[in-house]
């Protein structure tokens, strides 16, 4: 039987959830960039009702500590629908739960969240006939291949009308617990939806017992700090933007038949990343690891291929995109618990192929990357950027200009101060796992959150044939290990 939560329900009282945007969330893609699968074990004989209650009660009380999570994105008041604004609206009911081994269709599922989408509270979903045990999923490090979004959910990739801020889902496999979290990155960041993860956390545990429910952070609901900028500052000193207004972008066409891709999830130990950061005589762990990934990719993608000659593979050009987290480099800093965008994208100069794959392709890389995060270290870039993005009427004008999807580029997401491991959620304890949905990307690196001993897990997309050249690269193999 379904169930609808709000905050008023118990007890609680409801603020509106419209909320402003900056520039910089106006201009980011409109996707559900983070989207999180929190791997739970469960008792033997625990039941699913009283857990499902307690991450209710405790998501009714995360909504009150930040009611616009509770929105939809929609036009920003007062402009014009052509400019392309947004912000968040307020939403229009609750999200409904299914109650426990209920096995909804998932064409219901679609029409309920169409008709509710307001609430990002998860429906219930009984898996233990669709995928294995918790256990064995475990044993097999959670393959992403047994987590897709259609299993899973609760929301793919893409931002279709209506638009939650956020959706999740419970999801019970026999011995334990999915929870699917997804959050509109017009909203928030990656970090954000950990601060927001941390709260319901706190408020879940709150309702077992254990701790004390969350209460309203000021400062870090305030996006005042980057609604403006300083601008004047040419497009040529942003080499991570083109400017192509919507008028002149080409008319959509049929996309061509995509070839096979394939995601995996690979691991690097405390002793493998201190290794690969001495070879790559590299600034820092991350500087090695992105440079040891972004090479060790560019082989795999031009190597065997059997339509280029040497010297085509030779002349061929990469770069290495990342996302900087500009929280710390703002003044005054922003909170580390800002909810907002506080990511800013930024790109290495393009390396040939015979630099990348030369015998010091590895430092060169490295020192590139650094390079690249040392130009953006300096003190009005961020504002300068926000003048930027703030200086079109449209503020989607302004294109990332990476070229990642089956082009030539890598481009790199790091989660790894990301604190899932950390939350303690009471009666469900702490998670096993953190992974994304399984679905195939291309040129494409996740750094997942920090292993509790120290070990990092990084998700990587590459077209099939390209992966199965990453597979068998001895170079590659020596510091990584298949762990998904």
């Amino acid at each position: 039987m379904a169930q609808f939560v709000t905050p008023s329900k118990y007890g609680l009282l409801e603020s509106p959830s419209t909320q402003k945007l900056t520039p910089l969330d106006m201009n980011v893609p409109r996707v559900y960039g983070a989207r999180w699968i929190l791997c739970f074990p469960l008792e033997n004989g625990a039941d699913y009702h009283e857990v499902y209650d307690k991450l209710r009660i405790g998501l009714a009380h995360t909504i009150r500590s930040i009611p616009w999570i509770a929105g939809v994105i929609g036009p920003e008041e007062g402009s014009e629908i052509s400019k392309n604004r947004i912000q968040i609206v307020e939403s229009l009911s609750s999200l409904s739960f299914w109650s426990v081994h209920t096995q909804p269709s998932i064409s219901y599922l679609s029409r309920t969240s169409q008709l509710t989408p307001s609430l990002p509270l998860p429906s219930y979903r009984d898996l233990t006939d669709v995928l294995p045990p918790y256990d064995d999923l475990k044993a097999d490090g959670f393959p992403l291949s047994r987590l897709s979004t259609d299993d899973v959910g609760p929301i793919g990739v893409m931002a279709e009308p209506p638009q939650p801020v956020m959706k999740a889902q419970a999801n019970f496999v026999k011995g334990g617990l999915l929870l699917s979290v997804g959050i509109h990155h017009a909203a928030g960041d990656a970090t954000a939806l950990d601060t927001i993860i941390g709260i319901w956390a706190q408020n879940t545990a709150a309702a077992s017992g254990c701790s004390s429910f969350s209460t309203y952070d000021s400062p870090s609901h305030d996006r005042e700090p980057l609604m403006n900028g300083i601008s004047g500052a040419p497009l040529s000193h942003f080499p991570e933007y083109q400017l192509i207004p919507a008028s002149q972008l080409p008319p959509a066409q049929m996309s061509p038949q995509l070839p096979s891709l394939v995601t995996h999830v690979f691991c690097f130990s405390p002793q493998t990343l201190a290794e690969l950061k001495s070879s790559a005589a590299a600034f820092s762990t991350n500087d090695a690891l992105c440079a040891f990934l972004w090479s060790r990719m560019t082989v795999a993608r031009w190597t065997g291929e059997a339509s280029s000659t040497q010297d085509d593979t030779t002349n061929k050009a990469s770069s290495m995109w990342y996302a900087i987290n500009i929280r710390s480099r703002t003044s005054p800093p922003l909170p580390p618990t800002y909810l907002g965008n506080g990511s800013m994208c930024t790109t290495t100069e393009p390396l040939t192929a015979a630099t990348l794959l030369g015998e010091n392709g590895l430092k060169q890389a490295a020192t590139a990357i650094r390079k690249s995060l040392v130009a953006f270290n300096s003190p009005n870039r961020v504002p300068l950027t926000i003048g930027l993005l703030g200086s079109r009427p449209d503020p989607t004008d302004f294109k990332l200009l990476f070229n990642a999807f089956l082009g030539p580029n890598v481009v790199a997401t790091s989660w790894t101060d990301v604190k899932v491991y950390e939350r303690n959620w009471g009666a469900l304890g702490f998670i096993d796992s953190m992974r994304v949905p399984g679905e195939g990307s291309d040129g494409n690196i996740i750094i997942l959150p920090r292993l509790r001993d120290g070990s990092l897990e990084i998700v990587v997309g590459l077209e099939s044939e390209a992966m199965s050249r990453l597979l068998a690269d001895e170079a590659f193999n020596k510091f990584a290990t298949r762990c998904a």
